[in-house]
């Protein structure tokens, strides 16, 4: 019995023994086999890999997180929230997303997180106490503030258009009718009172100027919550104008731009307040024959052909300046816009009731090349321009949603509804046979309108549009800062509205929020670090990069449609017109060497590659973009 129990205790030490040996040479091939281990406890580490994963995971998911709130706090610090991004993105692909997608969810959590971030950057910007007089000012048209008893305590400088020389001591002094006496002296009356100014009522009245038989109109609303000067607390009126009133600006703008004498500037301004050639002959004493002569050389200096379209342009013309002239830190972009004479804009209701602004530049009677450029101001530069004018070409620029005159239209809008209302412009200017082009996102668009116009479209040029991306592969190549731009934009671009928003409020913030703004758009690119430190060209890309972000949700929705593969609609374009893409050689954003790829796969796509050119292509090299729309608007016959 004795000798039995040995001999089952000698066979359990002889298993435990193998048992021991195979495991230290199994410890010991995941040492030699594993090149970072070094030593038993890395090697142990390893032998644990697939929960230490998952607390890696849901580490940098709860660091993304905490950074996106911080963002909100300051967003100035939008790096640090950008490189938890980066680090979780670039999981996604040395993982199984599968795997990760079972421990995190992009397309649910993190937008949710992002959208709740969103609010709160909105909600956290400081809003500055205002002054009546302040608040006075940054109207753009004619508008006062006056007491509760009707006395006028300021007024702008557009305000004196409302009155006979200076500006009365009383709202009562204006050339009202009975009825607007009534209602406005109603309002004051319920203005004092709690329920007034919970409720802030409002009412329109009627002034009459210079014996008009047509009544200027004017609303008038509570003015609450303010602080004049002296810290007091301020109720009163706000009383303003609802169209924009004929003033020295206006006046100033149209002169340095289209050099008009003060007869022909004060014939405008005449023609613009409505009356006729005859009317103003028989009020100023002047011969209706030397009227039409200086209306003569007035049209002829401002480029339009009748006297209905030169009234439609002024009034164009003075929302816009008014418009533009109260934005603080911001020049006035007509004024730079109208010193050229050969550049004009015009503004068109569409179909569906919206407006589009756009932007005519070189020779507005040239071959027509309409240019799509989202992200990019439509005026271009004083070069380009003249080189426009010099080689006949009349290029055309919309100016994009939520911009200027240009309605902020429902990002539903897919790129085919665009092109629609791109082609109804087109024809409404009365353009049969044409080119267009891109830049950047705004290559899409030219894509779908190239495709909806047909044989109409002679050629396509795509200006930093790069190849159609195909896969995530080409989106993972990219440097850090467009790789989590586009890869947020193909995939989940609700994710990127507020990470932009932070970059936005930095930017307008300061001028080193200006600047860091700039030097993450060239983060990653040699080639546009090399030429930022150039004062024009860091001025260029700092007023393109405000104005790409005038309207956030559009330019996240616009480059939603650029990270799609669009391959198969540029194939179909390419069987109709020659597609040409201009591009950096250093455009890391887009590897030159994908669309020389695309190019190979189609007869009819070609491209110019620039040496030693990144993003900044259209701002280093203006000749060479330039000789670009010469070569495809040849094609037009």
């Amino acid at each position: 019995m004795l000798d039995l129990e040995r001999q089952k205790l000698e066979r359990i030490h002889q298993m435990n023994d193998m048992g021991v040996k195979f495991g230290y040479i199994w410890l010991f091939f995941l040492i030699f086999r594993q090149k970072p281990c070094q030593n038993v406890r890395e090697a142990h580490t390893i032998m644990k890999k697939q929960p230490t994963q998952k607390d890696s995971i849901k580490a940098r998911n709860r660091e993304l997180v905490s950074r996106i709130y911080a963002g909100a706090l300051n967003p100035s610090e939008y790096n640090d929230m950008l490189m938890a991004w980066d680090k979780h993105m670039l999981a996604l692909e040395e993982h199984d997303y599968q795997e990760t997608h079972q421990d995190f969810d992009w397309a649910e959590e993190f937008i949710s997180h992002f959208e709740q971030a969103g609010k709160m950057v909105d909600q956290l910007q400081p809003v500055a106490p205002i002054s009546a007089e302040d608040s006075i000012e940054q109207i753009p048209y004619a508008a006062f503030a006056c007491t509760l008893g009707g006395n006028i305590i300021h007024a702008n400088q557009h305000a004196g258009s409302l009155s006979k020389g200076g500006m009365p001591a009383s709202v009562f002094d204006l050339p009202m009718d009975t009825e607007s006496e009534k209602a406005l002296r109603h309002l004051l009356k319920l203005s004092g009172t709690d329920t007034g100014l919970a409720k802030r009522p409002t009412a329109i009245i009627r002034i009459f100027l210079n014996g008009d038989e047509e009544p200027h109109i004017l609303m008038c609303e509570t003015l609450k919550d303010k602080t004049q000067n002296n810290g007091e607390p301020f109720t009163g009126l706000v009383i303003k104008s609802i169209s924009a009133v004929w003033n020295s600006d206006v006046e100033k703008s149209l002169m340095t731009a289209f050099d008009l004498t003060q007869a022909e500037l004060e014939l405008v301004g005449n023609l613009y307040k409505g009356l006729s050639i005859k009317e103003i002959a028989e009020w100023k004493g002047r011969s209706p024959a030397t009227l039409r002569t200086q209306l003569s050389s007035v049209l002829g200096k401002i480029g339009t052909k009748s006297q209905s379209a030169l009234s439609r342009m002024v009034v164009s013309l003075v929302h816009i300046i008014v418009h533009r002239s109260k934005r603080k830190g911001e020049p006035d972009l007509q004024l730079v816009t109208a010193k050229n004479t050969h550049q004009r804009r015009g503004i068109i209701e569409l179909s569906n009731g919206f407006i589009l602004e756009y932007v005519e530049s070189g020779d507005l009677a040239g071959k027509p090349f309409y240019f799509i450029q989202p992200s990019t101001r439509p005026t271009l530069t004083d070069k380009i321009v003249k080189g426009l004018a010099d080689n006949g070409i009349r290029l055309i620029s919309p100016v994009k949603p939520g911009s200027g005159r240009t309605t902020k239209t429902p990002l539903s809008f897919s790129a085919k509804d665009w092109a629609k209302l791109h082609l109804e412009l087109i024809d409404k200017l009365g353009i049969k046979d044409f080119s267009c082009g891109g830049h950047c996102a705004g290559g899409n668009y030219a894509g779908q309108l190239a495709r909806l116009a047909g044989k109409r479209c002679k050629s396509v040029l795509m200006v930093d549009v790069g190849a159609p991306i195909r896969s995530a592969k080409a989106i993972y190549q990219m440097p850090s800062g467009p790789r989590r731009y586009i890869l947020a934009a193909r995939f989940f671009h609700k994710a990127l509205i507020t990470p932009i928003k932070y970059i936005s409020v930095d930017f307008n913030s300061s001028h080193e929020g200006q600047m860091r703004a700039v030097e993450y758009f060239c983060e990653g690119s040699p080639a546009d670090e090399r030429i930022i430190h150039d004062k024009e060209l860091w001025k260029l890309l700092r007023d393109n990069m405000g104005y790409s972000m005038e309207n956030i949700p559009q330019l996240v929705s616009d480059s939603a449609k650029w990270a799609k593969d669009n391959s198969a609609v540029l194939a179909k374009v390419s069987a109709t017109a020659p597609i040409r893409y201009f591009h950096g050689a250093e455009n890391l954003m887009f590897h030159p060497k994908h669309i020389i790829k695309w190019c190979a796969e189609h007869e009819n796509i070609s491209c110019k590659i620039v040496p030693e050119r990144g993003q900044l292509l259209v701002y280093a090299e203006q000749d060479l973009f330039l000789n670009e729309i010469i070569t495809v608007c040849d094609m037009i016959s």
